[in-house]
């Protein structure tokens, strides 16, 4: 316990004294602005449960029904937990080279992911739940609080196994889907679930079962750093991120020379690296929104199409296109070294961005099915991705970028991230917007989709000369941008 203590000591210190200590704390106050909201909207969701409740079930089935609710938010919270809670798994680095039991490393990690914010928030639900609904005797306090503790911290341990487990990635994305499909099919009515579980939970919580919830945790946990402490090495650090990114060569476009060599890096990194993974995964579920914002739409208006093919070809983009050069961080004056060029680098960031904007588009044209219109609502907005969008990112990518630490492998990270990455949203949203409403003021939605495609298809077309002039104001910032990018 003295070497775990210390471990979570020097984890602290190598916080405060780190020389980007400013951006770190403004880093963690925008993620507990975050949290806090969250949790309010659980605490209310929590107390106003009980006349949701009673309006649905009777007095006989509500507890029933709020204990398979809250099942069901731990299997959210659990999928939420996979793509957005950090294990600061590359912390442990240091010290395996060192004398130190691999075991105490992993437990290192598991003590300090009790006191994620995550293990807080399902206390800002399960409280005024109890208090608005069980409190009338179907439960006992004691029991209840610490089933709630179980499945919170079992969930931690869970999701800490799925992302550090050495089994291959598919195995994860099938969890995930089931997951998935199992939250659809009950939110949509065709299964009931919830109730029959919640019930079933309500018969363990008056029985001597309750000592499940007692040794589940502390088991969990010995059975994790039993498992993964002695398959920890040096080179087994992967065993946290491997899987289908340990063996993705993704050679696609290397016949077309050095600009389609770094495409392929670009893929490699996105297949790579967990983060950037995660944004990609992540940013393909807008794909299924229209499923949601349009099902009781038989014709929707042209707008509400533009406005779906705008998430749908935009979000992967632009999710990957914020920290265009900061994903670069560790080799940026590698890269900067190598034989190609500022320009070929930027030139083949471009058709990788584009590339991420043309799979979403493709993968969504089954949509035309049910709306004739959409292909042509997302070929536009594809068109100003392509153009605006992605343009507007390399300008600030040439401009301003800051450092991207790899211990920040978390989707829910705001590492990397200054304020110009949240103002640039502005003209992002209201370009595509005003040239579409020129159009429109001109001569209708005719005019509106003739002039929106071909200022998109024209800039399109522009787009080396317009990369040549991102060159030209890198080379005037690239002793700052290299400076910041390598400052720790």
């Amino acid at each position: 316990m003295n070497a775990i203590s210390t471990l979570i000591r020097h984890s602290w210190l190598s916080f405060f004294r780190s020389r980007a200590l400013g951006q770190k704390l403004i880093e963690r106050l925008l993620m507990a602005f975050i949290m806090l909201n969250i949790a309010a909207s659980l605490l209310v969701a929590g107390f106003f449960g009980g006349a949701y409740l009673a309006e649905r079930y009777s007095a006989a089935d509500k507890a029933a029904a709020a204990l398979g609710i809250l099942l069901i938010y731990f299997v959210v919270e659990l999928l939420l937990r996979y793509f957005f809670q950090r294990f600061p798994v590359m912390g442990i680095k240091p010290y395996l080279v060192l004398n130190i039991p691999r075991r105490q490393l992993v437990n290192s990690l598991l003590w300090r992911s009790l006191l994620s914010a995550w293990n807080f928030l399902s206390w800002f639900f399960a409280i005024p739940l109890y208090l608005s609904v069980l409190s009338e005797g179907a439960v006992s306090p004691l029991p209840y609080f610490l089933m709630v503790a179980a499945l919170t911290f079992g969930n931690n341990y869970l999701s800490f196994l799925l992302v550090a487990n050495r089994w291959p990635r598919w195995i994860n994305l099938l969890f995930m889907v089931s997951v998935l499909g199992f939250l659809y099919l009950e939110f949509n009515g065709y299964t009931s679930a919830a109730p029959a579980l919640g019930l079933l939970l309500l018969k363990g919580l008056g029985g001597a079962q309750v000592l499940l919830f007692v040794l589940a945790p502390p088991g969990m946990a010995y059975l994790l750093s039993s498992h993964l402490g002695n398959k920890l090495d040096l080179d087994g650090l992967s065993a946290f991120d491997r899987g289908f990114s340990a063996k993705a060569s993704l050679r696609l476009f290397g016949k077309y020379g050095t600009v389609g060599e770094l495409v392929d890096l670009e893929l490699r990194l996105v297949a790579r690296n967990k983060r950037a993974r995660q944004y990609f995964l992540m940013s393909l579920i807008f794909l299924f929104f229209p499923l949601y914002f349009l099902r009781d739409v038989a014709e929707p208006e042209f707008i509400a199409l533009l406005a779906m093919g705008w998430m749908i070809t935009g979000m992967v983009t632009l999710n990957h296109a914020q920290l265009l050069l900061s994903w670069n961080s560790l080799h940026f004056d590698f890269l900067l070294t190598r034989s190609s060029s500022i320009a070929q680098i930027l030139l083949a960031k471009y058709y990788a961005l584009c590339l991420f904007c043309i799979l979403p588009f493709v993968l969504s044209l089954p949509y035309a099915i049910k709306y004739p219109l959409y292909p042509l609502a997302a070929l536009l907005m594809l068109l100003m991705h392509m153009s605006i969008s992605v343009y507007v990112y390399m300008l600030v990518a040439t401009m301003t970028s800051i450092r991207l630490d790899p211990n920040e492998g978390s989707l829910m990270s705001l590492n990397g991230f200054g304020m110009v990455h949240y103002l640039i949203v502005i003209p992002i949203l209201l370009v595509p917007v005003a040239v579409y409403g020129l159009g429109y003021l001109v001569g209708g939605t005719a005019w509106a989709v003739g002039f929106t495609g071909a200022l998109g298809l024209l800039l399109c077309a522009l787009h080396k000369p317009i990369i040549h002039g991102f060159v030209k104001l890198f080379q005037r910032n690239r002793y700052r941008l290299a400076g910041t990018l390598r400052n720790k």
